[in-house]
């Protein structure tokens, strides 16, 4: 055997533990994600269903086939490489395998690319209806939201160079970050006014507080961690070399931005739902009290004809006091 030839096989042998690895984890993973997914269906199921409830279910689902398309494809990947490493020649067999995995490498870009912008969606959503009367801020996240699809657009465009894309690839993760961040901080200032808020209140009022403040802690909580492994992504691609010793560091990333971008989604949409039907079913709180927050919602009121309609904070108390008698209330993180 050659040097080039010891060489070529001390290569493959890290690919091929790389390769192992990271399907290990991404299976691993998967597991996991199935058990999320079953729990966030089960959630949705919970009180009302309405057109949200339609909506969210088909992202649910559409990050549940993309996520799977993206397991299949790691999988079809290594047992094609092994396949041509296995039956052929040393040399032959790298090349035929590595033609053989660009067949599979064609369409392993664009699931992800979907969870990805379906976790940016959900996220602005939530946050574009926890600050439903700032304009503002409502038009940040929309316009943040429009030029990170832009950018994702340009990357699958057949005219775009190839010089051109690698810049494009990290920019569109870049732009997805700065859209978890800023919804991420969003979150935690509305967590932070509400704690501050529910500091001078007790009895029912409190405990439904308690489970709003439960719920927008695992917001920010878990905004954190995706803009964290996001963060370490960007960095990577930024970074990015042929050198055939960052490639293991450089796929194990991929492995675990694809996990998170399909489990992120999920995680906020059973985490909306979780306590529904315990809010659903808390006792009447403290409506003086409760109206006095100016940002937080807890409740819609449904009147005796079955609409729902928002009160607007000027004259809700008048209204509400008048009609309390004859109405129930429903949580507003529904």
């Amino acid at each position: 055997m050659t040097p080039q030839e010891r060489q070529l096989v001390s290569v493959l042998g890290e690919t091929e533990f790389a390769n192992i690895f990271d399907l290990v984890l991404l299976f691993i993973c998967y597991g996991a994600y199935i058990l999320g997914f079953i729990i966030a269906v089960r959630s949705l199921t919970i009180g009302t269903w309405g057109r949200p409830q339609t909506v969210l279910l088909a992202c649910l689902i559409t990050t549940f086939i993309c996520f799977s398309w993206d397991v299949f494809n790691a999988g079809a990947v290594v047992l094609e490489l092994d396949w041509y490493t296995l039956e052929q020649g040393i040399t032959g067999q790298t090349q035929a395998a590595d033609k053989k995995v660009m067949e599979w490498q064609v369409t392993s870009g664009w699931p992800s690319i979907i969870n990805l912008l379906l976790s940016d969606g959900i996220v602005v959503w939530r946050a574009s209806t926890l600050y439903a009367r700032s304009k503002f801020w409502r038009f940040i996240l929309a316009t943040l939201m429009i030029a990170n699809v832009n950018t994702i657009w340009d990357i699958f465009n057949e005219e775009t160079e190839f010089s051109k894309s690698a810049i494009l690839d990290w920019v569109a993760v870049g732009l997805s970050l700065i859209v978890n961040m800023v919804a991420t901080v969003l979150f935690s200032y509305k967590a932070w006014k509400h704690r501050r808020y529910m500091d001078g209140v007790n009895g029912g009022l409190a405990r439904r507080g308690a489970q709003a403040q439960k719920i927008l802690n695992l917001l920010v909580e878990s905004g954190v961690i995706f803009c964290i492994v996001q963060s370490f992504y960007v960095i990577v691609i930024a970074l990015d070399t042929c050198d055939i010793t960052t490639m293991w560091p450089r796929n194990t990333v991929d492995t675990v931005f694809i996990i998170a971008s399909s489990c992120y989604p999920v995680t906020v949409i059973g985490l909306l739902h979780k306590d529904n039907k315990r809010l659903a079913s808390a006792e009447s709180f403290n409506t003086r009290s409760s109206l006095q927050s100016d940002d937080i919602c807890f409740s819609t009121i449904r009147g005796s004809n079955g609409i729902v309609s928002s009160i607007d904070y000027n004259d809700r108390l008048t209204r509400l006091e008048s009609s309390i008698s004859s109405k129930d209330t429903t949580p507003c993180f529904a």
